[in-house]
């Protein structure tokens, strides 16, 4: 067993993540889709501008003069505005070809249709009302536009439904965006006897509403709000394996974390399948990108019907911080600072790190030696967190956290077991259970009597229940 176990803290690795920008490689992307626009009809351009506008009333201005002769490269600007906003312009970009259907501009891109509908049938990036508006404008043209507009009471003469639909969002007649309202249209298509399509639309404006009424009841709720079983939020793991040392500092080696891919699948597993959470990889991060692609992933990925928000991290440590790739620590106050985002406001906010934060180790009375050469260890200690977040730290300050090269961390096969075994208590009695049965079972049946103790810190307001047992009447 000795030859087995490991603290995650000492040792080396020469893979490096590089995430460093290729600006060749970019330019002769756009210039790329500069050359293949043209080859898109007006229809084509109106559709995917609809889809990826940023602002309702600059799209339908640009569109009027691309359809009057005095504007071009619409598709080209957006995309190198892209990069100076830096908002998954690529990938929105490819999508949007993916929802018009325009397969034979995809291959131009070396995407095949088969490979396309794999990568961009679960549309995260463009919003999904923006998806179902533009299934409107696929199915009303001609005598049932010009009902519409007789319903919308609206006068004026455009080239099609996206055009007006981005007047409309301009003027404020409908909404969108962060806040979704489009009760006029939908009363517009129920009067056409188009119920499944103002079904449709209104789904995404109830589940909104029903959110807002649900935090304007915060006060008098015991529990915080799961707006979806079958989708409560968005997990995001950061699975550290491989280490470069830091030129600057020779002093700490960091060695390559064996057994965190199986912590990895385990958490995968528990949250995507048991608990339905939408769950994010990223392995091998350096320091300098960890924050960027946190507030990235939750940027792009966690939903308005989504109810909890969980980050986990697992690395090498030390008292504060935790190690990126490269080898340099990231303060564990940046994290929280980088979780302080509209997105996440009034959300339970769920972090769990597998780290050390020392190298020693809790031991039962009978005082054995552990191989040192065996050990690695993930460091890392909590401050003040947000409202509404609780902290999960695999170990208490200046202690190692075991984890076994053949079979992961202690503490993450014990978090998932319990989590799984206890899955309808609620969050905080699961916790305790843990922090139990680490204090009494020695580390993987160790002979050597360690044990570990682990610690969490609650900032939560009110009961967390990933899954709710659900009553009958």
């Amino acid at each position: 067993m000795s030859g087995s176990l490991v603290c995650d803290n000492l040792s080396y690795s020469n893979e490096l993540t590089n995430l460093n920008g290729h600006n060749e490689q970019r330019e002769a992307l756009l210039k790329k889709i500069e050359c293949q626009e043209i080859n898109l009809k007006s229809d084509e351009v109106i559709s995917i501008m609809f889809l990826l506008h940023r602002n309702a009333l600059e799209t339908y201005k640009d569109l009027e003069d691309f359809l009057n002769g005095r504007k071009s490269n619409l598709i080209y600007k957006w995309c190198k505005q892209g990069v100076e906003v830096g908002d998954m312009w690529e990938k929105k970009f490819y999508e949007s070809l993916f929802i018009i259907k325009n397969y034979r501009m995809l291959k131009a891109f070396d995407i095949e249709a088969v490979n396309a509908v794999h990568t961009f049938n679960h549309r995260y990036l463009i919003p999904n009302i923006r998806l179902e508006l533009y299934k409107i404008c696929e199915h009303i043209y001609g005598p049932d536009l010009n009902i519409l507009l007789v319903q919308m009471r609206e006068t004026s003469v455009k080239e099609c439904l996206e055009m007006y639909l981005l007047k409309w969002i301009s003027e404020g007649l409908i909404s969108v965006d962060n806040e979704v309202d489009i009760k006029v249209l939908a009363d517009s298509l129920q009067a056409m006897k188009m119920t499944k399509f103002a079904d449709n639309i209104l789904h995404y404006q109830s589940s909104i509403v029903s959110l807002g009424e649900q935090l304007a009841k915060t006060e008098f709720v015991e529990d915080y709000p799961i707006i979806d079983p079958n989708n409560v939020g968005l997990c995001l793991i950061i699975n550290q394996k491989r280490f470069i040392q830091d030129p600057n500092n020779q002093k700490i080696v960091l060695g390559e974390r064996n057994g965190t891919q199986f912590d990895g699948e385990r958490l995968d597993e528990l949250f995507r399948m048991h608990f339905k959470f939408d769950v994010k990889t990223e392995q091998n991060i350096p320091s300098v990108a960890m924050i960027n692609i946190i507030q990235e992933k939750i940027k792009m990925f966690f939903k308005p019907n989504h109810s909890v928000f969980v980050l986990i991290i697992l690395s090498h440590g030390t008292k504060d911080f935790v190690y990126g790739s490269d080898s340099k620590p990231v303060s564990i106050i940046r994290i929280e600072s980088c979780l302080k985002i509209p997105q996440l406001e009034v959300k339970p906010k769920i972090i769990i790190i597998q780290a050390c934060q020392g190298d020693d180790y809790v031991r039962a009375p009978t005082r054995a030696t552990l191989d040192a050469a065996k050990i690695e260890g993930d460091d890392v200690t909590a401050r003040d967190w947000p409202t509404d977040t609780i902290f999960c730290m695999s170990t208490i300050p200046l202690f190692a956290s075991p984890r076994h090269k053949e079979k992961g961390a202690w503490y993450i096969i014990k978090l998932c077991e319990v989590l799984k075994k206890h899955s309808e208590e609620e969050l905080h009695s699961v916790l305790i259970k843990l922090s139990r049965i680490l204090n009494t079972e020695p580390v993987f049946g160790s002979q050597h009597q360690i044990r570990t103790i682990p610690e969490f810190r609650s900032r939560l307001t009110k009961n967390l229940y990933l899954r709710k047992v659900q009553k009958s009447n």
